[in-house]
């Protein structure tokens, strides 16, 4: 820990010479020789953002700014489209500054060692890029491994099966990095930079500091280890919001409890640095938490119409969750909050460790997870051209269904459209008849349940126990009738977007006299 540290204060060529001061201050540079370091004939860079967490400034022509310090801040720049920033061999962004003069608080899992004063200078090193404004980025959910084992099954299910992807701009794991490990953020780092992208570790509740009832210091361990838990970049004509919107407190018996929401001071950066993205970007907003309810008032309204204010003046917009380890498509209007005549559009992504890495252990040592929604393990890949965007789902066991999963149930065939959502159609046809219309319905995948009815059914099954299944939120339906003997039938999907997946399955109903 104390490593990665040291070497992230090293990048930022740092003047040395320190003082007590109520301002931070510095250059943001081109590093035209790639040593992070402000060298004799590197020029500054003007318009780019830099905060401390809470106010927002541009560098003037220089490249040159000023803010106000606090204790226990982090300085960090604002990636502007065109530059990219230094990484380290764990793919993680060299972008940020900490100051906390006397370190984090004494916690079971540490934090940041004292830093002492500011230095004179922080500076920040871009690095110029033909940054492309069609771009790819990959996304998981909770990866959240209790155990070395769990590591290992995220190593061999997952990004073995990853190394070497083309085509990516970067990587985001959508919070719960660990289960409640902060000690696991090095190995989990370490195996995700494998896939060789740079990467945003998003924190999640399963990876604060528990031992704490401050919001603040309860990602003290995160922090020091990858920098604010708040902040924001550009890609192409896309803005990236990434936030910690998860408010952590103990309850009367010391336990840790959360609900989603965000400070103030996250408001205020969030407020200022939206102040400064052209109107014509599309602003992603990428945290743990959905924005939408799941029983009850699991996002704070007020802090969710909040932050819907400050999105209003975006025409093009998109947010981002994990946390549920199921799919769901959610789209706010005006009954929520939503200032726009344009529905908003959140995408809760699932979980990549699928149902917490549980289900029947097969012959490689690996768990059938799969999340209770019925989607197979898997990651979202985002496709952005300009300030559109799409996505691709991607199943990580090749021999499971890519796009749609299909089951009989004697006469009812369902199909779970994993990407689909209300704006989708689907339907099906018999031996290659006529095409008959499916409908969406809100049930329990009837795979995952019956998967899951093996465990009250049997005993000594290998792996550990499902969970129960949840309403899936995109699954389809028709009651069919096929000959007694095995038939083909094909499903035909079409997404929001246009695009058309299929599917086919051997139907084979069985009188039983």
């Amino acid at each position: 820990m104390k490593r990665i540290i040291f070497q992230f204060i090293l990048i930022f060529g740092i003047i040395t010479c320190c003082y007590t001061q109520n301002v931070v201050k510095g250059i943001v540079f081109e590093d035209a020789n790639l040593n992070s370091l402000l060298d004799a004939g590197e020029k500054g860079i003007a318009g780019v953002g830099v905060s401390n967490g809470t106010d927002v400034v541009l560098t003037n022509q220089n490249g040159e700014y000023e803010l106000p310090a606090y204790d226990n801040m982090i300085v960090f720049v604002i990636k502007p489209s065109g530059y990219r920033v230094p990484v380290n061999e764990m793919q993680l962004s060299a972008f940020y500054y900490v100051h906390k003069p006397n370190g984090s608080p004494t916690l079971r899992y540490s934090g940041s060692v004292p830093t002492g004063r500011l230095p004179e200078q922080v500076n920040f090193p871009l690095i110029k890029y033909d940054e492309p404004d069609d771009f790819n980025i990959v996304v998981f959910g909770d990866t959240q491994p209790y155990s070395d084992r769990e590591i290992d099954f995220l190593k061999r299910s997952v990004v073995e099966k990853m190394i070497g992807i083309t085509d990516i701009a970067f990587g985001a794991t959508l919070g719960d990095l660990t289960g409640d490990r902060p000690d696991l953020f090095e190995p989990i780092s370490s195996l995700i930079a494998q896939i060789g992208v740079p990467w945003h570790h998003v924190i999640g509740n399963h990876d604060h500091n528990f031992d704490t009832d401050n919001d603040r210091t309860a990602s003290e361990a995160y922090e020091a280890f990858y920098g604010p838990a708040t902040y924001s970049f550009n890609y192409g004509k896309v803005h990236f919001i990434v936030a910690d919107n998860i408010i952590h407190s103990l309850n009367d018996e010391g336990r840790a409890r959360y609900v989603g929401g965000l400070r103030e001071d996250q408001f205020r950066f969030i407020e200022n640095d939206l102040q400064l993205v052209p109107a014509d970007y599309l602003v992603v907003f990428m945290a743990h938490i959905p924005l939408f309810d799941e029983g009850g008032e699991t996002f704070l309204h007020a802090d969710r119409n909040r932050l819907f204010a400050a999105l209003s003046k975006f025409p093009h917009t998109l947010s981002l969750s994990g946390h549920t380890h199921y799919i769901k498509p959610y789209f706010f209007d005006g009954s929520e909050g939503w200032q726009r005549e344009q529905p908003h559009h959140h995408m809760n992504i699932g979980a990549i460790c699928g149902d917490w890495w549980r289900g029947v252990v097969d012959q490689y040592d690996l768990p059938g997870t799969m999340m209770r929604d019925g989607s197979p393990q898997g990651y979202f890949v985002m496709k952005f051209t300009g300030n559109n965007y799409g996505y691709d789902y991607h199943v990580v066991r090749y021999n499971d269904p890519q796009q749609i999963s299909l089951y009989q149930q004697d006469q009812s065939l369902y199909a779970n459209f994993f990407t689909g959502n209300k704006f989708s159609n689907l339907r099906y046809r018999i031996n290659g008849g006529e095409w008959q219309p499916m409908q969406m319905v809100f049930e329990r995948d009837p795979l995952f349940s019956s998967i899951r009815q093996r465990w009250d059914d049997e005993t000594g099954l290998p792996g550990r126990t499902p969970s129960r299944p949840v309403i899936s939120e995109h699954l389809w339906k028709a009651d069919i009738h096929v000959p007694h003997s095995y038939s083909i039938v094909e499903v035909e999907a079409t997404d929001m977007y246009g695009r058309t997946f299929m599917q086919k399955m051997l139907s084979h109903v069985i009188e039983l006299d």
